[in-house]
């Protein structure tokens, strides 16, 4: 965790957050766990929020495609399921509330860019979420 304080009522957002958090980090846990793999997280949540799922994700094909994970069916059907909690879980939180919160996970290193990512006017993510509606505050 970097060295921002969370507030107490961001550890009660943090904590309903759980379940997609934990996802999230498994998801971490099973690629590089670098820049990467911050990215992959970036994209597939933004992804989630900008078309209801993580296969649209720009960054990579299903669900890698470095050819890393190619020839291990075991962790592309792990990652398959840990994708689609991840989906259902921001879909059961609510994709606006989740919005609103995700710049409490930029606290935590493997988060870094979960937040960021749906945020950039040059990816088409943010077009895409504000068209469902969907507030995002800050700079484009």
């Amino acid at each position: 965790m970097r060295n921002q304080p969370i507030a107490e009522h961001s550890q009660k957002d943090l904590a309903e957050m759980q379940p997609i958090l934990d996802n999230l980090s498994k998801i971490y846990d099973l690629g590089d766990q670098d820049e990467c793999s911050w990215k992959h997280l970036g994209h597939g949540v933004a992804s989630i929020l900008a078309y209801g799922t993580w296969r649209e994700m720009i960054d990579y094909t299903v669900p890698n495609d470095d050819g890393s994970f190619q020839d291990d069916e075991d962790l592309k059907r792990e990652l398959r399921y840990l994708w689609n909690s991840v989906e259902a879980d921001i879909e059961v939180y609510g994709v606006q509330k989740f919005v609103d919160r995700a710049y409490l996970l930029s606290n935590f290193l493997k988060f870094l860019y979960v937040d960021a990512t749906y945020r950039e006017s040059w990816l088409p993510y943010r077009e895409a979420i504000e068209a469902k509606g969907i507030k995002i505050k800050g700079d484009k």
